[in-house]
């Protein structure tokens, strides 16, 4: 059964999720959800808060369907995805570095926090989707509204911090999946295409310590 990973977004700069050649991919932020997410899992982010003067109402700003997972040493190494605003950092067979003029992420901890410490940067996975619909402040499912039906996941996004949510009961699942239905009726500009050649469909590791050759 797919998992549907549900949280809050304090910012939307282009970072996390990048789209980019009509591909979506979470590369850096949300370690957690990068590093136990699979093919086939949904994501959905919801404006926090603190977005609410660009996205009212906790708006859904993205669903993506995971429908690739890379690891961060082939990500940050092949040319296919060196050109994407999110890849940051450069990998030299052995460790990570800042990308000169990386757009994102300049502090000292973030590297670390995004990857995972050296030298088992359990957290450098990448999530990529074809499948994905992308409103920014322009959702046209009104998901809170009173008519909408869907008062368990309002309730959810309301109660949401910090982190995410994945692990949902019966009742929460089915408006969740109801959402979904709509939500995958709705137009796109940003059309299905295919992932780079060259890119590893699963996890490069055996586990988190051991690298191994795709």
């Amino acid at each position: 059964m797919n998992r549907f990973y549900i949280y809050k977004m304090t910012v939307d700069d282009g970072g996390a999720p990048c789209i980019q050649d009509r591909l979506l991919s979470l590369a850096i932020c949300k370690p957690r959800i990068r590093s136990t997410a699979e093919k086939g899992d949904v994501i959905l982010g919801f404006a926090s808060n603190e977005l609410g003067h660009e996205v009212p109402n906790n708006g859904l700003i993205y669903v993506a369907e995971v429908t690739a997972k890379i690891c961060g040493e082939r990500y940050y190494s092949l040319s296919a995805f060196s050109r994407r605003p999110d890849c940051i950092y450069l990998w030299d067979g052995k460790r990570f570095s800042h990308r000169r003029n990386a757009k994102f992420h300049h502090g000292k901890d973030d590297l670390a926090h995004d990857l995972g410490p050296h030298p088992g940067y359990r957290n450098a996975e990448v999530l990529l989707s074809t499948r994905f619909r992308y409103f920014r402040d322009k959702c046209p499912i009104g998901y809170k509204d009173s008519a909408g039906g869907f008062p368990a996941l309002a309730a959810l996004v309301d109660s949401l911090a910090r982190g995410e949510r994945v692990n949902h009961p019966t009742a929460l699942r089915m408006e969740i999946e109801r959402l979904l239905h709509l939500v995958w009726r709705r137009r796109s500009a940003y059309a299905a295409t295919h992932v780079p050649k060259g890119a590893c469909y699963n996890s490069c590791r055996d586990d988190k310590q051991k690298l191994t050759v795709c």
